[in-house]
Parts: structure tokens; sequence; C-alpha cells
């Protein structure tokens, strides 16, 4: 298999293509958020945030990673994490169940969009294997996740568990990403509040 996007050819007519299919799968969700005074459904906003944080990871991001970051979360409202038992079991099922969901979904769209197979192979590895940092797409996809986390949704979630839990939490965040995705933290803008949680990496 090659590793790299670079090498894969997307036209931009299949791209857009593309988008607008992806875009189609994110409308379905029935959970929304209120942004600026503009309702929006939940996975279509995590999309356009992955897209802008991409292009703080890899400003020179092919259209073939601009789809795998708009794939991230695709389909995810479908199955709920309170359809499987609570605890760590109950958590490894679902993940497994709502990966292999959203593998197939993603492999659909851009089947429709007249993706060649072996970019949506491609796609498909690099969500599928973000844990492989050897993986060069998977670890930009992964970086990418894990700093949208930290931008927009770290302080809400952090706010469900004590300051000793939310560390937990962190560090494992941190553990996902590469040398570069972390520096990076540094560099993107964040509130203060997400700076406050982020100190607790340093206690």
């Amino acid at each position: 298999m090659i590793n790299g996007f670079s090498q894969m050819v997307i036209s931009e007519k299949q791209y857009n293509k593309a988008v607008e299919l992806i875009n189609s799968v994110h409308q379905l969700d029935p959970n929304s958020e209120t942004v600026d005074d503009t309702e929006i459904k939940t996975e279509l906003l995590y999309s356009r945030r992955m897209l802008r944080m991409l292009e703080k990871v890899q400003p020179d991001a092919s259209f073939a990673l601009k789809l795998a970051a708009q794939c991230q979360h695709i389909s995810r409202w479908s199955i709920p994490r309170a359809t499987f038992p609570t605890g760590k079991k109950g958590y490894y099922e679902w993940r497994a169940a709502i990966m292999k969901h959203q593998l197939s979904v993603t492999t659909s769209v851009l089947q429709q969009a007249e993706i060649n197979g072996q970019s949506i192979e491609i796609i498909v590895d690099a969500l599928k294997n973000k844990a492989d940092k050897s993986n060069i797409n998977a670890s930009i996809i992964e970086d990418t996740a894990c700093l949208t986390f930290i931008k927009w949704y770290l302080v809400p979630f952090a706010g469900q568990f004590d300051p000793e839990k939310a560390k937990v939490i962190l560090q494992k965040t941190a553990n996902k990403m590469s040398e570069r995705g972390l520096k990076l933290i540094s560099e993107i803008e964040l509130s203060k509040d997400v700076l406050n949680v982020l100190s607790l990496l340093n206690k």
C-alpha cells in the first residue's frame, strides 16, 4: 500500500461531490448546537472544525486528507454510547462497533463520489489506524482530532470529572499525539478556560 496522500489523485470535482455527500450524512444528525446564534448539526460542526484544524496541522493538505478529516465522526450519532453496557468492556465494544460503521459509511460515500479504490483504501486506513504513529496519514488525522478536542471540546468534557481524572484524560490525549502535534498546542489560539484545564498537566 502507498503510504502517502500525496500519491493519490482526486480531482476537484470528485472532492466537491464527496464533501456534498459527507455533509448530507452529517445533516441527518438528530443533534444540533447553536454557534453564533446559528443552529448547526453537531457532526457537521465537528467536521468543519476538523477541517479548520487540519489547516493548522497540514497547511498543504491534499483533497484526500481533507476528506479523511471530514469523515472522522461520520454517522457517529447513529450508534449512541448508551446502547452498550457501561464500563470499559461496553465502551470498547461501542468503539469497535462505531468504527466499523463509520468506515462502512465512509467507503460508501467515497464510492458514490467516484473516488478511486486506492484512495479510498488509504483514507480508510488513516481513519482506522490513528494509533499508529508510524503511519504519517493516520498521525496527521490523530493530531487533528486531538487538537480539535482540546480547542473546542476539552472544557465541557473535563468539567464532568474531578481534577485528577481530568488530568489522566489529558495525558491520554497527549500520548496519542506526535511530537509535532504536541508542539502545535502552544501555537493554536486557545481560550483562557482551555489553558486552565491544560495547566493540570503541570501539576
